[in-house]
C-alpha cells in the first residue's frame, strides 16, 4: 500500500517540507509457503512467502532485469542492468508485542557496448562511436534496513524503530575507453551517503480523541571523492576533491485530534521541533 501525502502531513515526519510517500508492505503468509514467478518483458522477478515458525512470517523477492540483452540487439552503446531486493519478517512475541525488520536494497550497472554491429554504415559508425566516447561507466548501490518494535496496551501503543540507509554512486571514464593507462583516466567520481535513525512514538486513543508524542535522532555522513581532468582541460588544471561530512540531526513532536458535534467535526493540531549540527 502506498500513500502520497501532499500537505497537512503529521507533525511525526521529521523533514517534511512538501510531500511525502508512505509504504507500507503486506506480510507473509502464516498458513503455508508460495512462490510465484513473474517474467516480463524487460524483467525477472521471483518472490517467496511463509511461516518461519510459528510466530514468524517472511516474504522476500528479487528482481533482475534484461535491458543489457536487449540493448545488445539494438547494437545500442551503452548496457544498464537493474537489481533489486526486499524482504519484510514480522514476528508475533506475545499478544502485545510485534517486531518487524524490513531491508530493501538495489544494484544497478551501466557499462559500455564496444562490440563492433557487422553491418554499419559510416554514419552509424560515427554516431556510435561519439556515444561511447562521451559515456562513463556507472555503478550505484543502496539499501535501506530497519527493525520496528510495537508495544500494545489498551488504549494505544508504543513505537520503537532503529534504521539505517546508504546510497553508493560511482563513475568513471577513460579517454579512449583505454583503461590500461591510467594516463587516460579522464574523470573518477565517488559519493556515498549514509543515516542511521532512532525514532520512538507513543500513541494514545481515547474516547474521542488521539495524543501522540516523541523524539527522534539521525546520525549522518556524506562523503566525495572526485578527481576530474576533462573539465579544467584546456587550463590544464585538475579537480581533486575528497571531503567527508558528519552531522547529527534531532527532534521532537506532539499532536493530537478531537472529534466534535457527534464526529461531523474533526479538529487535528501539532507542533514539532527539529535541530541540527550541521551548520556549525
Amino acid at each position: 500500500n502506498v500513500d502520497l501525502i501532499t500537505g497537512g502531513f503529521p507533525a511525526n515526519r521529521m523533514n517534511g517540507l512538501s510531500s511525502f510517500f508512505e509504504f507500507q508492505l503486506k506480510e507473509g503468509r502464516r498458513d503455508r509457503m508460495a512462490t510465484q514467478l513473474t517474467v516480463g518483458a524487460s524483467e525477472l522477478t521471483i518472490s517467496n512467502e511463509g511461516p518461519l515458525s510459528p510466530k514468524t512470517t517472511y516474504i522476500l523477492s528479487a528482481r533482475r532485469s534484461y535491458l543489457q540483452g536487449l540493448f545488445r540487439l539494438l547494437n545500442l552503446p551503452f548496457l544498464p542492468t537493474f537489481n533489486d531486493f526486499q524482504v519484510k519478517t514480522t514476528t508475533k512475541i506475545n499478544d502485545k508485542t510485534e517486531l518487524t525488520f524490513i531491508g530493501i536494497g538495489a544494484i544497478d550497472q551501466f557499462v559500455l557496448n564496444e562490440e563492433v554491429p557487422e553491418e554499419e554504415t559510416p554514419e552509424q559508425k560515427d554516431d556510435r562511436l561519439y556515444l561511447l566516447n562521451i559515456l562513463p561507466v556507472q555503478s550505484q548501490w543502496n539499501y535501506t534496513t530497519g527493525a520496528k518494535l510495537k508495544r500494545f496496551r489498551d488504549n494505544g501503543f508504543w513505537t520503537f524503530v532503529l534504521s539505517r540507509n546508504m546510497l553508493n554512486n560511482e563513475s568513471y571514464k577513460y579517454a579512449g575507453n583505454n583503461e590500461e593507462d591510467e594516463e587516460n583516466l579522464l574523470f573518477n567520481y565517488r559519493s556515498q551517503e549514509s543515516e542511521n535513525k532512532f525514532r520512538a512514538e507513543n500513541s494514545i486513543f481515547g474516547k474521542g480523541y488521539t495524543l501522540k508524542y516523541g523524539v527522534n535522532y539521525q546520525y549522518s555522513r556524506y562523503f566525495i571523492n572526485n578527481f576530474d581532468r576533462a573539465t579544467l582541460a584546456s587550463s590544464g588544471e585538475v579537480i581533486d576533491v575528497e571531503a567527508k561530512s558528519n552531522f547529527n540531526q534531532y527532534g521532537a513532536f506532539i499532536s493530537g485530534s478531537k472529534n466534535f458535534v457527534d464526529d461531523r467535526l474533526l479538529i487535528t493540531g501539532g507542533i514539532r521541533m527539529d535541530g541540527a549540527d550541521f551548520a556549525e
